[in-house]
């Protein structure tokens, strides 16, 4: 587990803040974690998922979905699994969910690639992917339900929100499956509307910790070299 950043430690503090108000308000609120690329938003969202677990009694579980297409959730599994040690249980859903589960365990984060749960047949109208088709066994939209049932509340977190969850099909599956009790967007460049509360994480304050740069200077003094001998690649890659 890394030392956090000043800005990092502080963002953390307002998502707790915000995520026990809203836990008491009982409704399906949404926080936008708005922070620069390279300011470690998966480490931020980490850690505050470990301090929330320990502060609160409340039953929880988590689901982290990673926008756009990739492996982006099996990197946020690594990442996150490096920041909460064995605290927390962390799985992915396309090797947990095939039938064998009927809850979203207490505390788990279950790592979610959004194209594996939104996919749909054109003609029929039924999802694609077989941990959400309707089957003798339970799929993961019974998973859900039932995580429900039995009073465990469930965070839903958007990785990359901008990148696709506004849609009509990300807005059914929230809304109608899933069925968050909070959520948590997380962008450098997030849609937002007048009912989000927004965390903010400003570039200078990441610049000041050095995890980010102002500018970048491109192949710098590269006029000084000279040889006429060498080539435009030879001469970049001398620079």
């Amino acid at each position: 587990m890394r030392e956090l950043k000043n800005y990092q430690s502080k963002a953390v503090m307002q998502l707790l803040t915000l995520s026990k108000m809203y836990f008491d308000l009982e409704g399906n609120e949404t926080i936008v974690l708005q922070a620069p690329t390279g300011s470690g938003k998966t480490v931020t969202m980490a850690r505050y998922i470990l301090d929330l677990v320990n502060e609160t009694d409340r039953d929880l579980c988590f689901l982290w979905i990673s926008i756009g297409k990739g492996e982006l959730h099996k990197q946020s599994l690594k990442s996150v699994k490096r920041e909460v040690d064995q605290t927390l249980e962390c799985t992915l859903l396309e090797n947990e969910f095939f039938g064998s589960r009927n809850v979203i365990n207490q505390n788990e984060i279950v790592f979610v690639n959004w194209e594996k749960i939104r996919t749909k047949d054109k003609n029929t109208g039924d999802f694609k992917n077989v941990v959400m088709k309707e089957k003798e066994t339970v799929n993961f939209p019974e998973v859900l339900k039932n995580t429900h049932e039995i009073g465990r509340q469930i965070v839903l977190i958007i990785d990359e929100s901008h990148a696709g969850a506004t849609t009509g099909r990300a807005k059914e599956i929230r809304d109608e499956i899933i069925a968050p009790d909070l959520t948590i967007e997380m962008s450098a460049t997030p849609v937002l509307d007048d009912r989000n509360t927004k965390v903010e994480v400003k570039p200078s304050d990441v610049i000041a910790e050095e995890m980010i740069k102002k500018e970048i200077i491109i192949n710098q003094d590269i006029e000084k070299i000279v040889d006429d001998e060498m080539d435009s690649e030879k001469l970049i890659l001398e620079s």
